[in-house]
C-alpha cells in the first residue's frame, strides 16, 4: 500500500475515468479553447434539470499546469455538452490531496438574435 497521496491520486484517477466528461475551457478573450476532462458535481433534486442555470464542475489542477496555462478565472467560458457556461466565481483552492479545483458556472443564455 502507498502513502496517502498515492492512494488519493489513484482514487482521483478512477473517478475521472469513470465519471469524467469532456469540456472545453476558453480563457477570457482567448480565441481557442483547451480540451479537458471534468467531473460534474451533484446537484440537489430541485436543480437536477438536464442543463441547469448553475453548474459546478471539478477539474484537475495538473491539467492546467501540464498545458502551461494559469488556473481558470471568472469570465472564462466552459462548454459542456453543447452548452456554454461562464465561470462566475474564482476557482476554489486546489484540494491538497486530490489536486482538484472547483468551478461554479452560470449558464450563458443567448437571445434569439445572437443565437
Amino acid at each position: 500500500m502507498g502513502n496517502w497521496s498515492d492512494i488519493a491520486a489513484r482514487a482521483n484517477d478512477a473517478v475521472y475515468r469513470t465519471f469524467g466528461i469532456p469540456v472545453v475551457y476558453y480563457a477570457p478573450g482567448a480565441p481557442t479553447g483547451m480540451a479537458l476532462t471534468a467531473v460534474r458535481l451533484r446537484r440537489s433534486p430541485e436543480e437536477s434539470a438536464a442543463a441547469g442555470a448553475v453548474e459546478g464542475i471539478e477539474l484537475r489542477e495538473t491539467d492546467f499546469a501540464a498545458l502551461g496555462n494559469p488556473l481558470p478565472m471568472p469570465g472564462g467560458v466552459v462548454t459542456m455538452a453543447g452548452t456554454d457556461y461562464v465561470i462566475s466565481e474564482p476557482p476554489r483552492n486546489p484540494d491538497p490531496d486530490s489536486g482538484t479545483i472547483v468551478l461554479v458556472l452560470t449558464r450563458r443564455f443567448r437571445s434569439p438574435a445572437n443565437a
